[in-house]
C-alpha cells in the first residue's frame, strides 16, 4: 500500500476531464500530491482530529486514507484517445519534490514547478518548506 495520501479524482472522472480538454482542444495536466512519509500522515491526521466541523479537516481518521488507497487508481499510466499521455507532476507535500513525467507542454510545467517548489529563499521569507539539505 503506498504510504501517501493519494489524490480522490477517480480514473472514471479523470476522463471525463479529458474528454472535455480534447473538446476545448486542451492539453490536460495532472498534479499528484503525495506525502511519501506515513507518520507525517498520521500526524495529519491526528491534527485534524477535534475540528471535524471545519470542511478542510472534516477527515480526520486514518481509516479515510487506508479506504483512498484502497481504492487509488493512478494516473501515471493513462493514456489519451489520440494515442498520447498527459502531462504529469508529482509533489511531495512533505519534501516540496516536484517531478515532471509524460511532459507535452514544457513551459507550462515548468511554471507548475516553480509554483509548487519556489525558490529556497521565498520558502524561508514564508516560514515554511524546507532547506535543500533536509529534502
Amino acid at each position: 500500500m503506498p504510504s501517501s495520501m493519494p489524490c480522490t479524482v477517480s480514473k472514471t472522472k479523470r476522463w471525463r476531464l479529458y474528454d472535455i480538454c480534447r473538446v476545448r482542444r486542451a492539453t490536460p495536466i495532472v498534479v499528484v500530491c503525495r506525502c511519501e512519509s506515513f507518520e507525517e500522515v498520521r500526524r495529519r491526521f491526528r491534527a485534524r482530529q477535534g475540528r471535524e466541523r471545519e470542511p478542510q479537516h472534516e477527515a480526520s481518521d486514518v481509516s479515510i486514507f487506508h479506504d483512498v488507497s484502497r481504492r487509488w487508481q493512478t494516473p501515471l499510466q493513462d493514456v489519451l484517445p489520440d494515442g498520447t499521455r498527459p502531462t504529469i507532476l508529482t509533489y511531495d507535500t512533505l519534501t516540496g519534490r516536484v517531478a515532471a513525467l509524460h511532459v507535452v507542454l514544457p513551459d507550462m510545467a515548468e511554471r507548475i514547478r516553480l509554483t509548487l517548489d519556489p525558490p529556497l529563499a521565498s520558502r524561508e521569507q514564508a516560514g515554511g518548506g524546507r532547506s535543500a539539505a533536509a529534502r
